[in-house]
């Protein structure tokens, strides 16, 4: 099956930090409180990425594959530097560990939580970076998820649509007011500007995504990004 990924890797809170209103960035939640950021034509600039990690380490990632052959290539910035890479392959024999996304993955501080320290680990496959298969896939990931203001409730959101497919605005607003109540929230605010299911051209897997939604969901306790 085809593969294709061309995505910024970091801190979720980060990098809906950096991103906040660009409009052709979006943030797709990934495992381990991580974030990854769907390249543009727009976006993948140099300097942009030096700017982005002066708050956090990020890496760019690239891989594409096309019946069982391929690439992969990644790069790391911390401190505003570039710190390692750009690194390349298309030899898939070596340990999983040292592939350059997951080493880029270990540079940027991704750990396996409860994991000793010293373990082997395919952190590629650990955030859940295999979920999609191509760039529209990631794309729409990052329209689903943008609504929600904390990364516990914009992966909730992006469960609940994987789950159970198209929901209406009634429908979604409910399950995430229960969510919040179930983590203990207090006051939630639920401000929905337009919240219209439509199917995404793009996928004609039949998957759905809310387009024009926003949920400001804050569960006590998890605190602010």
């Amino acid at each position: 099956m085809p593969y294709e990924l061309n995505a910024v890797v970091g801190r979720f809170d980060l990098l809906r930090s950096e991103t906040a209103g660009m409009r052709d960035a979006d943030v797709v939640p990934l495992r381990r409180g991580v974030g990854l950021v769907p390249v543009t034509p727009h976006l993948l600039a140099e300097p942009m990425l030096r700017d982005w990690s002066r708050g956090g380490p990020i890496a760019h990632v690239e891989a594409d594959f096309h019946g069982g052959v391929g690439h992969q290539s990644a790069a790391v910035w911390r401190a505003g530097a570039k710190v390692w890479g750009p690194a390349h392959t298309r030899d898939f024999t070596g340990p999983r560990e040292e592939w350059p996304i997951n080493a880029a993955l270990a540079l940027i501080d991704v750990v396996v939580e409860g994991s000793e320290e010293a373990a082997p680990h395919d952190l590629f496959q650990e955030l859940g970076l295999g979920r999609e298969q191509d760039m529209d896939g990631w794309r729409s990931a990052g329209r689903t998820a943008r609504w929600a203001a904390t990364y516990e409730a914009t992966r909730h959101l992006q469960d609940l649509c994987l789950a159970r497919g198209p929901l209406s605005r009634e429908e979604a607003e409910t399950l995430l007011r229960t969510w919040a109540a179930e983590q203990d929230a207090g006051a939630v605010t639920a401000e929905l500007t337009c919240c219209v299911t439509r199917r995404n051209q793009s996928r004609p897997s039949g998957v759905y995504f809310l387009p024009r939604s926003l949920f400001l969901l804050r569960p006590r306790g998890l605190g602010a990004f």
